[in-house]
């Protein structure tokens, strides 16, 4: 008989900033939403037109799907953006301006870690054809075989170091 693991979650809020921001922009909305349908019903009753009621319904649920859509713009946004520059980086189309969110876009550190990323792969494409030029410099050096051992030697030498860069990854704190 297998044994069922249970991951639990000890991280609660992730992202404190963001989830209290939304809690008291949510909060707020359902608290008016229910204050405003809890005294609407009974006066549409009394009144004697039920299909008040429903065009309350609509109201409100428009109103709420509005705000809604609107708020996600400023999550769905900036992911939209990554996911379009991810694209254009994997086939090497390195973007020349300088990545950033919209100020009233949410999740603005990851913008700044996002253009880090992209300044590193800056660097690498150059660095590839850095050593792209050396290898085919060390190519023409062997094939007119006019340069010494020596010579040749020290173009690899430049190879080798150009691919063992080491990198340190930025420090989170």
């Amino acid at each position: 008989m297998e044994e069922k693991i249970t991951i639990k979650r000890r991280i609660f809020f992730i992202n404190k900033s963001f989830q209290f921001r939304f809690l008291f922009i949510a909060v707020p909305i359902m608290l008016l939403t229910a204050i405003a349908i809890g005294v609407t019903i009974p006066l549409l009753y009394q009144s004697g037109f039920k299909w008040r009621f429903v065009f309350a319904f609509i109201v409100y649920s428009i109103t709420l799907s509005l705000f809604s859509i609107l708020y996600t713009h400023s999550i769905a946004g900036p992911l939209y953006k990554m996911g379009k520059v991810l694209r254009d980086i994997t086939y090497d189309k390195i973007p020349t301006n300088k990545f950033k969110f919209r100020d009233s876009d949410q999740f603005q550190w990851l913008a700044t870690d996002f253009e880090r990323y992209i300044e590193t792969r800056r660097k690498e494409i150059l660095l590839k054809d850095k050593i792209v030029s050396n290898l085919d410099l060390l190519k023409e050096m062997v094939k007119k075989n006019q340069h010494s051992p020596n010579d040749c030697a020290a173009a690899v030498d430049e190879i080798i170091n150009l691919l063992t860069v080491k990198k340190q990854p930025p420090s989170l704190f």
